[in-house]
């Protein structure tokens, strides 16, 4: 990585949005997703209520209630999910920070955050670690994703190679 590396972009409401809650959902260079501890307490209910009926406890009337409990928390989850997103999405629509034109340095000394409200510096001890998320990378610092797209890059640099010499960056100031 040449230093120092200034890349300017437009945040997005879907970048701020990605930032925040896509490490949930992708890992870094792909893996699996994200599921809440209680999608594995439905799971076993479910299997157990069907082992349950093979063996005959309860007969079918237990069968056909584990398939229909199961299906309606499922409708619940997926209901809640997509509303929380949805309210979440309208905020960062709504917000200043969602339409910011942000630059950004990368130097020897860590990285530098800057648009017209905002002027924060990070030492690269700071970053616990550099991200793939959708359309960008993001440098997470403790629950905090700041993202930049991958069209902001140098020409040239694969979003791969440019997260590669942060991680190497990141690990040379820790020793």
């Amino acid at each position: 990585m040449t230093e120092p590396m200034e890349l300017s972009y437009k945040m997005t409401p879907e970048t701020q949005f990605n930032a925040a809650f896509g490490w949930m959902v992708r890992r870094p260079e792909g893996g699996v997703g994200y599921f809440q501890p209680w999608h594995f307490v439905i799971l076993a209910v479910g299997v157990a209520s069907v082992v349950l009926a093979q063996l005959g406890f309860g007969g079918q009337s237990v069968l056909a209630g584990a398939v229909l409990g199961f299906a309606i928390m499922l409708l619940i989850d997926l209901w809640a999910g997509l509303s929380s997103n949805a309210r979440i999405r309208r905020l960062y629509a709504n917000s200043y920070v969602g339409h910011a034109d942000v630059t950004v340095t990368l130097d020897a000394d860590g990285v530098r955050f800057r648009d017209d409200r905002t002027d924060a510096h990070y030492d690269w001890r700071a970053v616990d670690d550099v991200i793939a998320l959708k359309s960008a990378s993001g440098l997470r610092m403790g629950a905090s994703t700041l993202p930049i797209p991958n069209d902001a890059l140098p020409t040239g640099t694969t979003p791969k190679e440019f997260r590669q010499a942060l991680r190497d960056k990141i690990a040379e100031k820790r020793h």
